[in-house]
C-alpha cells in the first residue's frame, strides 16, 4: 500500500496503539511492524483470526503468555555458542513454561462451543472466574514485599494441575501450603499456599465439570 496512504490515515498512531496492550518487547516489535494487505484472501484469514482471538478471550479474559520473557538475545547468544547466565536460563525456562501451559489451553479450548448448552456455558464461566480469582490472589502473594524473602521467583506456575510458586526450600516452614513438587537440585519448592487450595480445588471441580460436560454433548 502506498505510504502516503498510511500517513493520511495515520496508520502509526493505530500501530502505537496496538503495540501499548503488548505483553512483552517481541509482540510490541510485530505489532510495530504490521502492515496491511490489499490480498483479499489474507485479509480474510487476518479478520477470521482476530475474531477467534476476541471470542477466545471473551470467554476466556485471564488467559494470557504469563512470564514469558523476551528470549531472543538470549537464543541468539546460544546459537552462537555463547555462555549463558543462570538468570538466563531461568528466563528461557520461564518463558517455555508460559508457553507450554498457554498450549494446554488453547489445545482444550474451542473444541465445542459454549452455546452448546447451558451448562457447559455456566461451567465455563465459573471456570474463568474462579481461575482469575485464583491467580489475583496467587499474584497479590507474590507480589508482596513482606514475601519477598520466600519466593525464589516471583512467577505463577502449574504442577499437576495445581497452581503453584516456587519458594525457596529454606523458607518451608514459614509458608503454610502444600508442596507439588521440588527442583532437581532441592533448592526450590513448588508450593500451593494454603489460604488459595479451596479456591484451586474448586477450579479441579469446575475443570472435571467441564470435560464431564463436553464428552455428554
Amino acid at each position: 500500500m502506498n505510504s502516503k496512504y498510511l500517513r493520511t490515515l495515520e496508520f502509526d498512531k493505530i500501530r502505537s496503539r496496538l503495540a501499548a496492550h503488548a505483553a512483552f518487547a517481541a509482540s510490541e516489535a510485530l505489532a510495530h511492524a504490521l502492515e496491511p494487505s490489499t490480498d483479499p484472501a489474507e485479509i480474510a484469514q487476518w479478520q477470521g483470526e482476530t475474531t477467534e482471538a476476541r471470542a477466545l478471550l471473551d470467554q476466556h479474559s485471564e488467559m494470557g503468555i504469563g512470564g514469558a520473557r523476551d528470549v531472543r538475545p538470549l537464543t541468539k547468544n546460544a546459537r552462537i555458542g555463547a555462555l549463558l547466565a543462570p538468570t538466563d536460563l531461568l528466563e528461557i525456562r520461564q518463558t517455555l513454561l508460559s508457553a507450554r501451559t498457554l498450549r494446554r489451553a488453547l489445545g482444550a479450548r474451542g473444541v465445542v462451543a459454549d452455546s452448546a448448552s447451558a451448562e457447559l456455558a455456566r461451567l465455563r464461566h465459573d471456570l474463568s472466574v474462579t481461575r482469575a480469582r485464583l491467580l489475583d490472589r496467587l499474584q497479590r502473594f507474590i507480589s508482596a514485599s513482606s514475601n519477598a524473602k520466600l519466593i525464589q521467583e516471583p512467577i505463577i506456575t502449574q504442577r499437576d494441575g495445581r497452581y503453584v510458586i516456587p519458594i525457596r526450600a529454606e523458607a518451608k516452614g514459614k509458608l503454610q501450603g502444600i508442596v507439588h513438587d521440588t527442583s532437581a537440585s532441592g533448592a526450590t519448592l513448588f508450593i500451593e499456599p494454603l489460604a488459595v487450595v479451596e479456591m484451586g480445588n474448586r477450579v479441579r471441580e469446575l475443570e472435571r465439570g467441564e470435560e464431564r460436560e463436553v464428552e455428554r454433548i
